[in-house]
């Protein structure tokens, strides 16, 4: 996976779920992330359903390996 242009090995992000709210506008459809980072024979997890968040914590986990 790679976050800005900096590869990061044994991480993904993956949508888990979706449900859909009404609007102004119509049917909004909003996405639950999980993010997932293998360090050291363990797999940490997050969910989120803010993309930027899962990403700056997944730098944050690289930075404290």
């Amino acid at each position: 996976m790679r976050i800005n242009n900096q590869e990061i090995k044994n991480a993904e992000i993956s949508v888990v779920s979706e449900r859909k709210v009404q609007g102004l506008k119509g049917l909004k459809a909003i996405f639950t992330y999980e993010a997932r980072i293998k360090k050291k024979g363990r797999t940490y997890k997050k969910q989120s359903e803010d993309l930027g968040f899962l990403q700056n914590w997944l730098l944050s986990q690289l930075e404290a390996a």
